[in-house]
């Protein structure tokens, strides 16, 4: 019996070894044997499109990138996997585009350069005596210029040929190579002009800091200050100051200024 267990233990050594050996040489072909054919999977429709798609963006995309910032671009890799990547790409090349737009419309309307985007159309920019009172150190036509944006009164029918004016006033930058980006002052309130501002804080040291390498613009939002139409309300004021004056309990007042209100809401609405 001892001979017989000695003998199969031989045999189960000897076909392990086989085994063993089997594998090994396997494991060599998966992992790149030089002289093995390679087999390469046959990709599905889906996975066809996808990467042609991601070929076509990588196309596209250098001509976007000549003009502004380089584009990395994802490798593609045979597979259903390639359809990411695609998406990837096509956004990477509109965005280029759309920040090439972006920098030349900022240079324009920087640079005060008269076209088509600013001097025709909605919007538009009509230059024009400035509505604005200067402080002392500000000179018309010098440091600052005075005009109107001209806007749509609604934006959803901006074909209408109903309009708004903002009054705007432009600071010119003092620095020799200024930025093509100017800096915009959006006033708020709501409902408050920028007259207070144009005379009490764009000047001296302010502006001096502010317009040193950039153009410094306030205007006046729609209904407010000098744009046109005015949408200021007399009545309210008015009635603020006799509610004031009677020493009214606040639901007095209240019903004195709700009022007002009404009666300047149908003095504009008169006025269309």
């Amino acid at each position: 019996m001892n001979n017989r267990l000695q003998v199969g233990s031989g045999r189960g050594r000897i076909l392990a070894g086989l085994v063993l050996a089997l594998m090994l040489s396997l494991m060599l072909a998966a992992c790149g044997d030089p002289t093995a054919t390679p087999v390469i999977p046959t990709a599905t429709t889906g996975a066809t499109t996808s990467a042609a798609t991601t070929a076509a963006a990588t196309t596209a995309a250098p001509a976007n990138a000549a003009t502004s910032t380089p584009v990395t671009l994802p490798s593609v890799t045979p597979g259903a996997a390639t359809t990411a990547p695609a998406r990837t790409t096509t956004v990477a090349a509109t965005t280029v585009a759309a920040t090439t737009a972006a920098a030349s419309t900022s240079t324009a309307v920087a640079s005060g350069a008269k076209g088509p985007e600013l001097t025709q159309g909605l919007p538009r920019f009509e230059e024009a005596k400035c509505p604005f009172k200067l402080p002392a150190d500000q000179k018309e036509g010098q440091t600052a210029r005075c005009g109107y944006v001209v806007v749509p009164e609604q934006h959803s029918q901006a074909n209408n040929g109903k309009t708004l004016k903002l009054a705007t006033i432009i600071y010119k930058a003092l620095g020799n190579s200024p930025a093509p980006e100017p800096i915009v002052f959006l006033q708020g309130g709501p409902g408050g002009g920028s007259q207070d501002f144009v005379t009490g804080f764009i000047t001296g040291a302010t502006y001096r800091r502010y317009a040193a390498n950039n153009e410094v613009i306030l205007f006046d939002q729609r209904g407010t200050g000098y744009s046109q139409p005015t949408l200021t309300c007399a009545e309210l004021k008015d009635a603020q100051i006799e509610a004031y004056t009677r020493q009214m309990t606040q639901e007095q007042e209240d019903k004195f200024t709700t009022d007002a209100l009404f009666k300047c809401r149908d003095r504009l609405a008169s006025q269309n």
